[in-house]
């Protein structure tokens, strides 16, 4: 194999790593929201739940280029 077939099988295989990335935090934000609708009711305070729970909860906003 050239090198350069080598460097598209790993870019294609790096972007493809960084799409399940962004679906994967997508799902995680899907739960996250789901997560907190079911804390506020199961009646704790809003301000309990948005200053400390969610953020918590959270994941860091890392940003992927292609």
């Amino acid at each position: 194999m050239f090198h350069f077939e080598r460097t598209i099988v790993i870019q294609t295989w790096i972007r493809s790593v960084l799409h399940k990335i962004v679906d994967y935090k997508a799902q995680h934000h899907n739960l996250l929201d789901e997560a907190a609708a079911m804390l506020e009711l199961a009646s704790l305070p809003n301000d309990i739940v948005i200053k400390n729970i969610i953020p918590f909860l959270e994941l860091p906003s890392y940003t992927f280029e292609d």
